[in-house]
C-alpha cells in the first residue's frame, strides 16, 4: 500500500516547487476544504478570517482574499460609529433670535427617539411639543408659547433674554450607540424697544382746497371741515421716522392714536371722519389732493372724548424701507366724507393730541 505515500510525496514536491514552506500544522486540514471567511466576510462578518469588513487577516485557513471589504465598511462600520449633532438652527450664540422661532437639531443618524427626547433639557420658557422628521434623523423643539423679547424704550438699558437647549451623551441611535459628546448651546432672542416718534410741524396742520396752507409751526392742531367761507379743509400730520435705528431688525408694532379736542359748529354735519395714509413734499394742494395708499376708512363717527387707535404697522414698515434714512417720515391725512355743508358757518372738528408709538426690534 505504497500509493498514499506516493501522492503525499508529490504534493509536497509540488509546494517546494513553489516556493511555499509549509508546516506540518498546516496541513491538518484535509486537502480541497478552504478557509470559511469567504461568503461570511462579504456579509460583514468574518469567521476563521480576520474581523468584519477587514482584508488580509484570515487566521486558520481563511482565505484573506475572500472577505469584501467595501461591503463590510457599508453594512457594519457606520452601525458601530457613535452618532453627532451636525447642525442646529438657532446656531449657538446667536443674537436677535425671533420669539417664534423653534430649535431644530439634525443629527448624523436615525435616533432612539425615546431615549434621545428623555436626554434633552430645553430651557425655552414653557413647554415643548417634539416632533421628529427625517427618517428619525431631525428633531424640532416647538415652545408651547412664544419665545419672550427684553423690553425698553433705548438698547443701552435693556438685557437681552438668554435661552438653552442641552442633549446629554445618553441620547443614542438605533443600534444603541450613544451620542459622541453631550451636547449644549445658547441663544439670545431680539429686543423689542418701543419709542413715540416726533411730529414734524413743518408738514403738519391743514389745507383748503384752494392749497392755502396752515402749518402746524402756527397752530399746533390740525383742523378739519369747513370755514366760514364753506372751504373743504383737510388736517395733516407728519412723522419723522429718523429716530429708528439703521440696525432694526423688524417694526412689530405701530399705532397711531388719535383725540378729539376741540368743536366748532357741527363738523360730523360733513359724514364720518376718515383717516388715509399719504405721501407728500410740503402743504399745499399736493397734498391736499395725495392719492390715500391706503385709506384707513371712518376714523370718528360722532363726537367723543374716547381716543381711537389705529394700527399702521404696514405703513410704517413700508416708509422705513422706502427711505432715504434723512427724509423718512409717515404722514397722514384727515378728512370728512364731504368737503362742506354750504351753510356759511364754520364746522370744523380739531384734533390733539395725536401720537405715533412704534416697537421695533434690534439684536
Amino acid at each position: 500500500m505504497i500509493v498514499p505515500s506516493f501522492r503525499s510525496f508529490l504534493v509536497l514536491l509540488a509546494l517546494l516547487l513553489n516556493g511555499v514552506a509549509c508546516h506540518h500544522a498546516e496541513l491538518e486540514l484535509p486537502l480541497g476544504v478552504a478557509g470559511n471567511s469567504g461568503a461570511s466576510a462579504s456579509a460583514g462578518e468574518a469567521n476563521f478570517g480576520g474581523a468584519a469588513g477587514e482584508v488580509g487577516s484570515a487566521d486558520a485557513g481563511g482565505d484573506a482574499g475572500a472577505g469584501d471589504a467595501g461591503a463590510g465598511d457599508a453594512g457594519v462600520a457606520p452601525y458601530h460609529m457613535p452618532p453627532r449633532v451636525l447642525s442646529v438652527t438657532p446656531a449657538d450664540a446667536a443674537t436677535g433670535v425671533l420669539k417664534d422661532t423653534n430649535v431644530v437639531i439634525q443629527f448624523s443618524a436615525p435616533m432612539n427617539q425615546a431615549l434621545t427626547v428623555k436626554a434633552v433639557h430645553a430651557m425655552l420658557g414653557s413647554d415643548v411639543q417634539v416632533t421628529w422628521g427625517r427618517d428619525g434623523t431631525q428633531l424640532t423643539l416647538d415652545p408651547k408659547q412664544d419665545l419672550s423679547y427684553a423690553t425698553g424704550s433705548t438698547a443701552v438699558a435693556v438685557e437681552p433674554l438668554q435661552y438653552s437647549v442641552s442633549i446629554a451623551s445618553s441620547a443614542a441611535d438605533l443600534a444603541g450607540n450613544p451620542l459622541d459628546s453631550a451636547f449644549a448651546i445658547s441663544f439670545h432672542t431680539a429686543c423689542e424697544l418701543t419709542v413715540n416718534m416726533t411730529q414734524d410741524d413743518s408738514l403738519g396742520g391743514w389745507v383748503t382746497d384752494s392749497g392755502d396752507p396752515t402749518d402746524m409751526s402756527k397752530f399746533v392742531r390740525p383742523w378739519i371741515g369747513d370755514d366760514l367761507s364753506d372751504y373743504p379743509m383737510r388736517g395733516f400730520v407728519s412723522f419723522d421716522l429718523k429716530r429708528l435705528p439703521d440696525t432694526l431688525e423688524a417694526i412689530t408694532q405701530a399705532t397711531l392714536t388719535v383725540t378729539q379736542h376741540d368743536v366748532q359748529g357741527e363738523p360730523f354735519s360733513l359724514g364720518a371722519l376718515e383717516l388715509d395714509h399719504v405721501s407728500f413734499a410740503a402743504l399745499g394742494l399736493e397734498a391736499y389732493k395725495a392719492e390715500a395708499v391706503p385709506s384707513y376708512g371712518p376714523l370718528f363717527a360722532e363726537l367723543t372724548t374716547e381716543p381711537v387707535s389705529v394700527d399702521v404697522t404696514a405703513t410704517v414698515r413700508a416708509d422705513f424701507a422706502a427711505g432715504p434714512a434723512d427724509t423718512i417720515r409717515s404722514q397722514f391725512r384727515f378728512a370728512f366724507e364731504s368737503g362742506s355743508n354750504m351753510d356759511g358757518t364754520s364746522d370744523t372738528l380739531i384734533l390733539y393730541p395725536i401720537s405715533l408709538r412704534v416697537s421695533y426690534l434690534v439684536p
